[in-house]
């Protein structure tokens, strides 16, 4: 896995120990400490440097100017490699299609529109998956708390990589959402007195009056 991988798998556990039970924590910190005890782990982490990272930094610098171009709706799907090369013909990493951040990649794509969307349905969910871990003590608390840590991973990691193109992660990103959206159809949601629902449950009782 890369870097990025990790810190995301690290921040979904942080997630899940804060809003569930402070004991995943101690068990992240040992499992961070037995992590680093492992040669290739800690070669890893000591490749880490600015020079290594000199491209992915460019990239995050040079790419708010082309959305500053296309704000609004941006430059449309799977334009980043053309359009970035174009007008940076010199750039010393040829053919990277994305600008390995997922928030600068949405934007880029769909404008701020887009992003605002984006931004919108994970955090619609986050809040979601918050208040139902927090009011449930059950497997479906454990199961908001799961998927929260799930979109904490995703961010985190799409802040140094573009998490909608690695792999697997999109599918498992709609999941959660499903699981989210299923969550709240199981009636875990705070209902509203006087809804609709509430109406129809009391009509069969006022008919037998």
């Amino acid at each position: 896995f890369t870097r990025g991988a990790w810190l995301g798998v690290l921040a979904g556990l942080l997630v899940l120990g804060v809003v569930r039970d402070r004991r995943i924590l101690a068990a992240v910190a040992v499992l961070a400490l037995v992590a680093v005890a492992v040669p290739g782990v800690r070669h890893r982490i000591a490749g880490t440097s600015r020079d290594a990272e000199t491209a992915r930094i460019r990239f995050v610098r040079l790419t708010p100017p082309l959305i500053a171009e296309r704000p609004l709706l941006g430059w449309g799907l799977d334009g980043f490699r053309e359009v970035f090369y174009r007008r940076h013909p010199d750039f010393p990493e040829p053919g990277h299609f994305h600008p390995h951040n997922v928030l600068l990649s949405v934007a880029f794509q769909t404008g701020i529109i887009g992003l605002v969307c984006f931004l919108g349905l994970f955090g619609a969910a986050a809040v979601h998956c918050v208040r139902t871990a927090l009011r449930d003590r059950g497997a479906a608390g454990w199961l908001a708390a799961g998927c929260l840590g799930g979109i904490a991973d995703f961010f985190v990691h799409g802040m140094v990589d573009d998490s909608f193109r690695a792999y697997q992660a999109p599918y498992a990103m709609f999941f959660i959402i499903a699981v989210v959206l299923r969550l709240g159809n199981a009636g875990l949601r705070p209902t509203r007195s006087g809804s609709v629902a509430d109406a129809r449950e009391r009509e069969p009782s006022r008919r037998g009056q």
